[in-house]
């Protein structure tokens, strides 16, 4: 997803490592190294953990999923490498819930349907709710003012890229 994302903004994301905890829990590391149309690299390592609940949940009353991702202070085994590259930390969190078509008990002003008709029997709103908060180290070398306003502009779109991305997904399943 990362890398859909930062294609679709014009850029080009490499990741350097990934692990994965197995099928029943997801739980990755991962170090996101992004270089930009001004020539500027920066690199995030994060944390992401993901569950799904159940129809029957303590936490939820139908399926409901969650993702929360952190970034990483220290890293012994991959440092930053802050001589080149411009840090940027991410803290996020997505929750997913499923609700009949058409319900009303969500509050969304501008809900925006894949389906020609969200009162189809059997259908359901998936609502993704999300915060996001990045913060951009200043970095230990030189780099233009305008490339580092640049970086910050593409950053603060990436999570608005991403929901196109995964709209668009849905939408071609259907």
């Amino acid at each position: 997803m990362e890398v859909s994302a930062s294609e679709a903004l014009g850029d080009m994301s490499v990741r350097e490592n990934y692990d994965d905890l197995g099928d029943d829990i997801y739980a990755s590391n991962h170090r996101l190294v992004s270089t930009y149309e001004s020539g500027a690299v920066t690199e995030a390592n994060t944390v992401s953990f993901a569950q799904l609940f159940g129809r029957k949940n303590e936490y939820y009353g139908s399926p409901c999923s969650i993702v929360v991702a952190d970034s990483v202070d220290e890293d012994d085994l991959h440092p930053y490498n802050t001589n080149n590259r411009v840090r940027r930390d991410v803290t996020a969190a997505v929750v997913l819930t499923e609700h009949a078509a058409g319900s009303k008990e969500y509050h969304v002003e501008d809900v925006k349907s894949c389906s020609q008709n969200s009162q189809d029997k059997g259908l359901v709103d998936v609502v993704v709710r999300r915060v996001t908060f990045i913060k951009v180290h200043r970095p230990e070398f030189e780099i233009p003012e305008n490339d580092l306003l640049d970086l910050f502009d593409r950053i603060t779109r990436w999570p608005d890229v991403m929901m196109q991305s995964v709209r668009a997904t849905i939408t071609a399943q259907l």
